[in-house]
């Protein structure tokens, strides 16, 4: 059996309820340590396609979580179609 098979019996089999929360914590301390994670990604190229002869959309742009970095933030109702694409 394994340690966390161990732990397990241990937090089962707990009296009193101190030796139960000895176990909880030990089991907590080894699930944050191998629990993996990665950040939020921000600031990625997100490439948006434009058709030809819409008009006033930035080149470049930033795109994030951040409730403020969304494309809205470029005023997509001021885009305009040129009529007279070339």
């Amino acid at each position: 059996m394994g340690k966390h098979g161990r732990l397990n019996v241990a937090w089962c089999n707990a009296t009193p309820v101190e030796e139960g929360k000895k176990v909880w914590f030990r089991r907590r301390e080894i699930n944050a340590a191998q629990c993996y994670t990665t950040g939020t990604v921000t600031h990625a190229l997100q490439p948006v396609v434009v058709r030809d002869g819409l008009r006033n959309v930035p080149a470049d742009g930033i795109y994030s979580w951040d409730p403020g970095a969304y494309f809205g933030m470029y005023h997509p109702d001021t885009f305009w179609f040129d009529t007279v694409a070339h």
